[in-house]
C-alpha cells in the first residue's frame, strides 16, 4: 500500500504498534490467574513446612468397627507415603516450567526472561 512519495521512494504503511489498552476480560483473567497462583504458592509453602498435615483424613460420621480399622490402616499408609523423601523428577520440572510460561503468557510478560 503506497501512501505517497517519501525521501527514499514511495512511503509504506506503518508497522505494527502496541495496543493502547487491554480488554477487561484479559485484565480479569490475568488477575484471577495471579490470585490462584498466589494461593497455590502459599499452600505449597505450608505443605513444605509440614508435609504430614495433608495425610490426615477428616472423619465426618461415626463408623462401624471394621470401617474404623480400615480407616486407621489407610491413615497409617498415607502418613508413611507422605513421610518418604521426595525425589524431584524431570516430569515435575517440566510441569513447573510449563506453569511458569503459561503464567507469564497470561499476564502479558515476556516468557523468554
Amino acid at each position: 500500500m503506497s501512501l505517497g512519495p517519501g525521501p527514499f521512494g514511495p512511503a509504506t504503511a506503518p508497522g505494527p504498534s502496541a495496543p493502547t489498552h487491554r480488554p477487561r476480560w484479559l485484565l480479569v483473567l490475568s488477575s484471577v490467574a495471579l490470585m490462584y497462583g498466589g494461593m497455590l504458592l502459599i499452600g505449597g509453602l505450608g505443605d513444605l513446612r509440614n508435609p504430614t498435615a495433608g495425610a490426615k483424613l477428616p472423619i465426618a460420621r461415626p463408623m462401624a468397627p471394621e470401617e474404623e480399622a480400615l480407616t486407621r490402616e489407610l491413615i497409617a499408609v498415607n502418613a508413611a507415603i507422605v513421610a518418604r523423601p521426595i525425589r524431584p523428577s524431570r516430569d515435575a520440572a517440566r510441569g513447573v516450567a510449563g506453569n511458569r510460561l503459561s503464567a507469564r503468557w497470561l499476564t502479558g510478560g515476556d516468557p523468554h526472561r
